[in-house]
């Protein structure tokens, strides 16, 4: 969903908290979306903390646009990759409102 979302909306910047105080383990999956933002999308991670009650902070930003190269036309497009679990849950989806 992170990928969908990040695919067609590119903020400049991103505020992220857990919806519960947690940690060790728990933040893993949290962790691996800020990953996400980070090594495939191009995201800074400018500040993680912790605030009084528990709750785990990230703030993302984008490097800003620069438009000094514009006359080179150069494109980016970002892709995803999908894993195998990602396939097969594709190719059975179909499946699923007849089931």
């Amino acid at each position: 969903m992170t990928r969908k979302l990040m695919d067609s909306y590119l903020p400049q910047n991103i505020f992220r908290k857990t919806i519960e105080p947690i940690q060790g383990d728990s933040l893993i999956r949290y962790e691996e979306i800020t990953n996400i933002m980070v090594n495939e999308y191009g995201y800074k991670l400018t500040e993680k903390s912790t605030d009084n009650f528990g709750y785990t902070i990230w703030k993302l930003s984008r490097n800003k646009i620069n438009d000094n190269n514009k006359d080179m036309n150069e494109s980016y497009v970002i892709t995803h990759v999908y894993s195998s679990d990602e396939l097969h849950k594709k190719m059975f989806d179909w499946v699923l409102p007849k089931l």
